[in-house]
């Protein structure tokens, strides 16, 4: 009998010892790029969307070493015929300088600043959005009346009043991106867990022992990923236009930083006598902003059909 015993919990020790481990939590987020990306192409909104914005990602990272001329260098003998030549593909601007070279670096000036600023935004926000919810009382009226008065403002006024008071430069505009963004952030994060912390397995963390930290932040917040990574698609396009607007009004980065804004603007004075200088930057920037909100459109069609 003792021999049985012995063999039996030897064969089981043995077999536990061969199964596959269940993988852990940081192994299932290392997948979710890939398995994000193998959803998207699953919609051919998505995949329009991931391309444009794939597109002007890959012309940012390539611009130092692209064979293109500098974009603050100036040609005075391009200013006598300003339109695409073999000199420069899309011509000049009114000081000649390359408008192909300021709008692929314009681009890198735009995607470095939106991806900064809209990120904190969203890890600010998601956790106060959070804590708000989850822990309720003063807590929770403290942040949403905070963020009602912030929300009572419009958001270029906002922009305008915080980047004059202060001066353009790239830290003030990301620090009004994050501002603007913060707030609507939190009420989104605060309706979802609002909705979530009455599920079965937030009781069942309560019941394990589990501290509240690790309740909001590795239960709840997780599962409320979905809406909140369609509406930082959207708001990807959206932050990209108020930079282009801030640009347009003068309130960007400083000349000569390439800005497709700036570019606009400084091409509304030879609209009728040079008008791709303007039509260009503006091309661009819709094309980015279109690739946003398609990508978005693509999450939320990938949603409804799972």
């Amino acid at each position: 009998m003792e021999e049985l015993v012995s063999t039996t919990a030897s064969t089981v020790t043995d077999r536990d010892l061969a199964m596959p481990k269940a993988p852990s939590r940081l192994a299932a987020l290392l997948r979710l790029p890939t398995r994000g990306l193998a959803y998207m192409r699953r919609s051919g909104t998505a995949t329009v969307g991931l391309f444009l914005i794939g597109f002007w990602v890959l012309v940012a990272l390539l611009a130092p070493i692209l064979p293109i001329q500098d974009p603050i260098a100036i040609d005075y003998a391009a200013l006598a015929y300003p339109y695409p030549s073999h000199a420069h593909w899309l011509g000049v601007d009114p000081k000649g300088r390359d408008i192909l070279s300021r709008i692929i670096w314009g681009g890198r000036t735009v995607l470095g600043l939106a991806p900064i600023g809209v990120v904190i935004a969203y890890i600010i926000g998601c956790t106060l959005g959070t804590l708000s919810a989850y822990r309720g009382g003063w807590v929770d009226s403290l942040i949403s009346r905070i963020t009602d008065i912030i929300l009572a403002f419009p958001v270029l006024v906002l922009y305008i009043l915080l980047i004059t008071t202060v001066g353009p430069s790239k830290l003030n505009i990301i620090a009004a991106i994050i501002i603007s963004i913060v707030p609507a952030v939190t009420r989104l994060t605060r309706g979802l867990i609002l909705e979530l912390k009455s599920r079965d397995f937030v009781s069942a963390a309560q019941l394990r022992g589990e501290s509240s930290w690790y309740i909001m932040f590795v239960e709840l917040l997780p599962n409320a990923r979905g809406p909140i990574i369609l509406d930082a698609c959207a708001r990807f396009g959206w932050t990209i236009v108020l930079i282009g607007i801030l640009g347009f009004l003068g309130l960007g980065l400083p000349p000569p930083t390439p800005d497709w804004g700036g570019m606009i603007r400084e091409a509304t004075n030879v609209l009728l006598v040079w008008p791709h200088m303007a039509i260009l930057p503006c091309i661009a920037l819709a094309t980015l902003v279109v690739g946003f909100n398609l990508a978005a459109d693509g999450i939320a069609e990938i949603s409804n059909r799972f």
